[in-house]
């Protein structure tokens, strides 16, 4: 069982949210016994959203999954991203495509197109390597009515400013206590997954950090599919994926590690702030991949005042 647990607030940091219509999109997948898969919205095939030509409206777009990894995209329909995993962005960013794996959330300010029909698909990539590329599958339908009234109405959201101190800028500029790398690998028969060459133990403390540091983690991937790096108790800033600079503009707290290839693993780069007094304690880190967290591909962190 899996569904959205809503914290409300972010129109506090962007009034333009106020009185948006509000819509949830929960995309969850099953798979049948002969293989085939089935994607859900909401727990619907292919539903349709009916919108107005012109209409805002607020979309929480969240991945309540398993383990399947996604690439996505609306024809001709843009998304304004305001938020990912619950934390907001400075200001709203315009994205035509997005990548969500499991657990990952993001929030956006659509706006409904000229009339017609607009799919929502999956765009076809290589995951596993030892298996074809992940197939196109339409999610959705938008149905957009009436007539379009302005070609600018994107101006607003783009003037929209998060206020207040942003938690992301002291995280920026933090001192780095520490710097750890983490190996996420597997078993030839798919059958363990690990991280450090250990399954996970509940007795076992894997990490040990010091409360107030801010640490920075590199995640390698040596198995050829996409895993995902999930730390429980606080969020952390994406600095480097695959070995370029990523320059996010909001924090996470699920983010997908790329495969690795013939020449070389795939690589995470996290910068991770310990600061909040109310993590001290223990808790996990892991894949965010079901199977691949049961399989054993999770560690345990403990923070010490």
């Amino acid at each position: 069982m899996s569904g959205a647990l809503v914290v409300d607030g972010i129109d506090e940091l962007f009034p333009l949210l106020h009185g948006l219509p509000e819509r949830f999109l929960l995309i969850k997948h099953f798979k049948c016994d002969d293989e085939s898969e089935i994607v859900s919205i909401n727990g619907q095939i292919n539903p349709a959203i009916s919108m107005r030509a012109g209409e805002m409206q607020f979309w929480r777009i969240a991945h309540i999954g398993a383990s399947d990894f996604y690439k996505l995209r609306i024809e001709g329909m843009p998304l304004y991203v305001v938020a990912t995993d619950g934390h907001a962005l400075s200001q709203p960013r315009k994205m035509t495509e997005l990548f969500i794996g499991p657990g990952e959330r993001i929030d956006a300010i659509v706006i409904g197109p000229s009339a017609g029909e607009y799919p929502m698909r999956t765009i076809s990539f290589q995951n596993e390597a030892w298996r074809p590329p992940e197939p196109v599958r339409q999610l959705a339908v938008i149905h957009s009515s009436g007539l379009l009234q302005s070609a600018k109405i994107d101006d607003d959201i783009f003037r929209q400013r998060g206020t207040g101190p942003q938690w992301i800028n002291d995280v920026r500029i933090a001192s780095i206590a520490r710097r750890r790398t983490l190996s996420y690998s597997r078993t030839t028969d798919r059958k363990i997954f690990m991280i450090d060459g250990r399954v996970v133990d509940e007795a076992r403390t894997d990490q040990t950090v010091k409360f107030g540091d801010t640490e920075e983690w590199t995640v390698i991937n040596t198995d050829q599919q996409y895993h995902s790096f999930h730390i429980h108790q606080t969020p952390f800033l994406v600095t480097e994926v695959g070995g370029a600079s990523w320059h996010d503009d909001s924090l996470r707290d699920t983010f997908s590690v790329p495969p690795a290839t013939d020449q070389r693993p795939g690589t995470l780069k996290v910068v991770i702030p310990f600061t909040d007094p109310a993590i001290v304690g223990r808790f996990v880190y892991h894949c965010h991949a079901v199977d691949h967290e049961d399989k054993g591909m999770m560690g345990v962190i403990e923070v010490v005042a």
